[in-house]
């Protein structure tokens, strides 16, 4: 399987940590989210990508969308199963992207 979100999109720095929830939370506006993109060339997951504190650069894909009636509300993200392996503090950790 070919991954293709190889450059970050953004750095955890520009996140707030909810250690009891293990997430990184931001809002789109902040960041200048655009949506997810594919993470797989020859599959449809979408996700983002983020460069750590550490310099790596973590993969994740879209596990929810938050809607309020037709609106999103937020994009929840978890760390793709590859980076896991590699990264196993990862187990657990999520992204939350607040559509503000």
């Amino acid at each position: 399987m070919s991954v293709i979100l190889k450059t970050a999109d953004f750095h955890t720095k520009r996140f707030s940590w909810d250690c009891v929830r293990r997430t990184l939370v931001a809002e789109a506006s902040t960041l200048g989210y655009k949506g997810p993109r594919r993470i797989y060339d020859d599959a449809a997951d979408v996700g983002i990508a983020l460069l750590s504190e550490m310099g790596n650069t973590v993969r994740f894909y879209l596990s929810k969308r938050d809607v309020c009636g037709e609106d999103v509300a937020g994009w929840r993200f978890e760390p793709i199963a590859e980076d896991v392996r590699k990264h196993p503090r990862l187990k657990g950790l999520s992204v939350l992207i607040i559509n503000d």
